[in-house]
């Protein structure tokens, strides 16, 4: 807002007042103050950047007498107000002496009224007389609250003042936080929705009759020898959401492709068979000689199956069944479409035709909507938060919190927001209290919200910012765009600690810059205990090396041809990267060096004489006499030399 200081001309500096001015915006001055402040005919109110020290007695300001609808409804504070038993929206304004209403207004909440006269006027700031015709007993309500007031009825295509007179009387039912509040910040892009012309559909079409034979609602058979199960986890690493839809940044046109009864065409071999083995109390034993849903090795082994499978392929990505298509115009994403169709063929792979969804420009995809303009919230998520009713048990909130961690990437600070939530869940008997009641109204509020978050682009400039309360940590990773406009790729925040919560500010402002917890974000061992230290990434002690420096470390390392143990060793002293120890195992078996000397270490015949470390170092318990070297030592007269008898003497 823009801030002019405004002075009357002729009333000096110690009884000017400050007012603020925002642009077409109409100033209105009650005109109770003598002639010798204002003449009309050659003074009128200037402009100048001079700070009153004191307000003049009588000159009251009125923030705005707008025409109607001169304003966008959102830069007013607006409240509903009952005047004899009418509706009627006024807008607050500190600055108006009274309530003011335009004799259009009154008449369509009185149709019926008598006037009374009044010798009270108004004049605009620039000497503009505004015509009061009359004032009126009424009777004002908001809430449980009735007063009768006097209402002032003006001349003129004005909105309605809720004035500060009216304001005294009810002072404690208007949520003044609440209507002069900044409004919460939502990335909201409206985009129009292209559809494919009939050229384009008929394409599509012909392609998809090619295909039809993949297209079944029972597994085909993956090809390739039968897949064994272990006692020991499947360790390959399932692809993060985050990950995937960041390699979606630039798409217009995308493809959903929903594999039937995804494991089902694993082959299990014999003994994974009789692992897998079934009592049930209705077809007694069953032996599946296909993989089934709860074994905890299967998920890891389709989804290194279906990557192998879509080796190669630009612009696909799959989540376990769930594959998605991606290119920035319909033709691109045609022959895509073509060659995973193809490949998907080729080993085997049946297509659930009913939950696919081809060449379209947004997709439903991870509890997500995709499309050109960046990462949406679900909208059948976001229609279920917005009717479910308010959590009456501990279980329910717990699911409505876990909701919310679902979308934290949509949500600033939300530890923050859901502490008193998290709170009720320590307390019994479980209970509302207004505290939670208002984080509830403001994490859903948060979750209907038309938020949009833009996948992440390296080609552009990074901006984090981070924040701390007093008990969470904050940040915002954001693109700052060519146009200098901010788009937030992701939100993070996390719970401080009892004793990080202690912490002075300026120490909790450092903690959140020192970094999230990535055990939280879902990374394991060792990437979970990763730290920032001296702008490194660090594992304890050991430096983390980024993928570009790690040949030559190795060789670095290797220089001396110690040997795999030794390089080991020297190697965790410092540096490390996932999967070190094979990469030097691997190197020093590729040496030719290390190889010619691998069985065949030097080997010495004689080895001199060590210097003692102190006077009384016995060297081997073969000899028996304090050894000569310690002459030197002898020599000071501390020391004779002497035989013993026995090694422990």
């Amino acid at each position: 807002m823009t801030v002019v200081y405004v002075t009357v001309v002729g009333v000096s500096t110690r009884e000017a007042r400050a007012v603020f001015v925002t642009p077409c915006v109409t100033r209105v001055i009650e005109k109770d103050i003598s002639r010798k402040y204002i003449d009309r005919r050659n003074r009128v109110l200037e402009t100048r950047t001079v700070a009153a020290l004191q307000p003049a007695e009588n000159i009251d300001t009125i923030r705005v007498i707008d025409r109607v609808n001169a304003m966008n409804a959102h830069n007013k504070h607006m409240i509903d107000v009952i005047i004899d038993g009418k509706m009627l929206q006024m807008e607050i304004d500190s600055g108006a002496p009274c309530g003011i209403v335009s004799v259009n207004t009154l008449r369509k909440i009185k149709p019926r009224f008598a006037l009374e006269k009044t010798n009270r006027q108004f004049v605009s700031y620039t000497g503009h007389q505004i015509l009061c015709i009359s004032c009126i007993p009424v009777k004002v309500t908001i809430g449980h609250t009735t007063r009768e007031l006097n209402l002032f009825v003006v001349k003129g295509p004005f909105d309605a003042l809720f004035g500060r007179e009216w304001i005294s009387h009810f002072v404690h039912k208007i949520d003044f936080k609440k209507l002069f509040s900044a409004p919460e910040t939502v990335h909201m892009i409206s985009t129009a929705v292209p559809s494919l012309t009939q050229g384009q559909k008929a394409q599509l079409d012909q392609l998809l009759a090619k295909y039809k034979d993949i297209f079944s609602s029972t597994a085909g058979t993956l090809t390739g020898p039968p897949i064994s199960l272990h006692l020991k986890p499947d360790e390959h690493p399932i692809p993060k959401t985050e990950h995937i839809f960041s390699q979606l940044k630039g798409a217009k046109f995308f493809c959903h492709l929903d594999i039937t009864d995804a494991y089902s065409h694993l082959v299990l071999n014999e003994e994974s068979s009789h692992v897998l083995t079934l009592n049930t109390p209705t077809h007694g034993i069953i032996r599946p000689v296909r993989a089934v849903y709860g074994s905890s090795s299967i998920p890891a082994i389709w989804q290194r199956k279906i990557e192998t499978v879509l080796q190669g392929l630009e612009n696909v990505k799959n989540f376990f069944d769930d594959m998605v298509l991606y290119a920035e115009n319909f033709e691109s994403l045609l022959k895509m479409l073509d060659l995973v169709l193809q490949r998907l063929r080729e080993h085997g792979l049946h297509l659930n035709r009913d939950k696919c969804v081809f060449a379209t420009s947004a997709i439903k995809f991870l509890g997500h909507k995709v499309d050109s303009q960046g990462i949406h919230k679900s909208d059948k998520h976001v229609q279920a938060i917005r009717n479910a009713p308010k959590p009456s048990t501990p279980e329910e909130l717990q699911l409505f919190l876990g909701k919310a961690t679902y979308y934290s990437f949509f949500i600033p600070d939300l530890s923050t927001r859901n502490c008193p939530l998290r709170n009720m869940l320590l307390v019994k008997p479980y209970k509302w209290t207004p505290t939670a009641e208002k984080a509830y109204d403001n994490i859903k509020n948060v979750l209907v919200s038309p938020q949009v978050l833009m996948p992440y682009d390296p080609t552009r400039s990074l901006l984090l910012a981070t924040d701390a309360s007093k008990t969470g940590l904050g940040a915002v990773l954001s693109h700052r765009l060519d146009n200098g406009q901010e788009r937030p790729i992701a939100y993070a925040s996390r719970t401080m600690s009892a004793t990080e919560q202690r912490y002075p500010q300026i120490n909790k402002e450092a903690l959140v810059e020192a970094g999230q917890d990535l055990a939280r974000s879902g990374y394991k061992a060792p990437e979970a205990n990763y730290r920032l230290g001296s702008n490194c990434l660090v594992l304890e002690h050991r430096v983390v090396i980024p993928p570009a420096f790690r040949e030559t470390i190795l060789k670095e390392l290797h220089t001396a041809h110690l040997g795999i143990v030794k390089i080991k060793g020297l190697a965790r002293s410092f540096v490390f990267w996932p999967g070190i120890d094979s990469d030097i195992e691997g190197e020093a078996k590729t040496c030719s060096e290390c190889a010619k000397n691998a069985h065949k270490p030097p080997k010495y015949r004689r080895h001199h004489w060590e210097y003692p470390k102190s006077p009384t170092e016995l060297q081997s318990p073969s000899y028996q006499t304090m050894v000569r070297s310690l002459q030197p030592w002898s020599s000071n007269h501390f020391f004779e030399e002497a035989v013993l008898n026995s090694t422990s003497s």
